[in-house]
């Protein structure tokens, strides 16, 4: 494989994910992971070789899409322009499908999308808790089966959640 070809592949999200995964160096996957292009819309079923015990079989997923970079950069995708576009599209979502550990891309779901918000809501709920429990002391001096409709009208919650909160706390 070119150098030119390797130093442009080399800060790639996708180049570094699979290095980490493997553990191996960009030349040593270069030099050992081939790929054949097949059908031409569907680059994640074209054929990938490599030595036997070369990397874990569970690295295979970060390895397929270095493997089609590498012929896509090279020159023998020159002859095959229908599986260059497939190839590109296939690139760009596993780009997308990427997520960062320690600053570096590792192959990872999508579902880590909401836990800012639930960090969030948890706090938010937190706060809305103790301002209920900080309420129903300081009402101390009305009788305790009114104290749950006051709070409630004074916050703005419904008098079954402040009750709900209440039995949490043990305070009701």
């Amino acid at each position: 494989m070119d150098s030119a070809v390797l130093d442009n592949v080399r800060d790639n999200a996708l180049t570094q994910a699979a290095m980490k995964a493997t553990g191996l160096t960009l030349e040593e996957l270069a030099a050992n992971v081939k790929i054949e292009p097949g059908e031409p819309m569907f680059p994640e079923t074209w054929p990938l070789s490599f030595p036997a015990g070369l990397f874990p079989d569970a690295c295979l997923l970060a390895v397929h899409p270095l493997a089609v970079m590498l012929w896509l950069y090279s020159n023998n995708a020159e002859h095959h322009p229908d599986c260059q576009a497939a190839a590109g599209r296939y690139l760009v979502k596993h780009e997308y499908a990427l997520a960062y550990s320690d600053g570096v891309a590792v192959q990872k779901g999508r579902s880590t999308g909401g836990e800012n918000a639930g960090v969030e809501r948890r706090e938010a709920a937190q706060q809305k808790h103790s301002e209920i429990i900080e309420r129903w002391h300081s009402l101390g001096s009305r009788p305790e089966r009114n104290r749950a409709a006051i709070i409630a009208e004074r916050l703005g919650y419904t008098s079954k959640h402040v009750r709900e909160v209440l039995r949490k706390a043990n305070l009701r």
